[in-house]
C-alpha cells in the first residue's frame, strides 16, 4: 500500500488509475494525428487545386471574358431564332423564372402545350450549341 500525508492508495487503484491515464494520454494522440490527416488532406487539396489553376488554365481573363461574351451572343441569336411562341415561352421561363403553370395562365395555354413548348426550345438550342458545349 501506497501512502501520502493525506491520502492512502492501493495497489488496484494505482493500477485502474495507471491505466485510464495511458487510454485517454492514446485517445488524445489518436485524435490530434486524426486532426493533423484532415488538414494535411485539406492542404493537399488545396494545393492541388491551385497548381491546377495555375499550370492548366490555357486562357488568362481577357480571353475568358472575350469567349463568355461571344458565347452570351451566340446564345441570343440562337434563342431570336426560336419560333415567336417558343421564343417568347423560352424567355418567360428561364429569363422571368416563371413556372409552367404560371406561363400558361399568361398565355392561356395548357401547362403540357407549355412544357412541350420549352422542351423544343431547349432541344433545338442545345443542337445549335453543340460545339460550344
Amino acid at each position: 500500500m501506497l501512502e501520502r500525508k493525506d491520502k492512502k492508495y492501493d495497489e488496484s487503484t494505482l493500477n485502474a488509475y495507471l491505466y485510464k491515464a495511458v487510454q485517454y494520454k492514446c485517445l488524445d494522440i489518436i485524435r490530434h494525428q486524426t486532426i493533423k490527416n484532415q488538414y494535411a488532406s485539406a492542404a493537399g487539396k488545396k494545393l492541388l487545386q491551385m497548381e491546377t489553376d495555375y499550370f492548366y488554365t490555357s486562357r488568362n481573363e481577357i480571353e475568358e471574358g472575350l469567349l463568355s461574351k461571344e458565347l452570351q451572343e451566340q446564345i441570343n441569336a440562337a434563342i431570336e431564332m426560336l419560333p415567336p411562341k417558343g421564343k417568347e415561352v423560352f424567355k418567360l421561363y428561364f429569363e422571368h423564372r416563371k413556372t409552367a403553370k404560371e406561363i400558361a395562365s399568361i398565355m392561356n395555354l395548357s401547362q403540357s402545350t407549355i412544357e412541350n413548348h420549352i422542351y423544343i426550345c431547349v432541344k433545338s438550342l442545345r443542337k445549335k450549341m453543340a460545339k460550344y458545349i
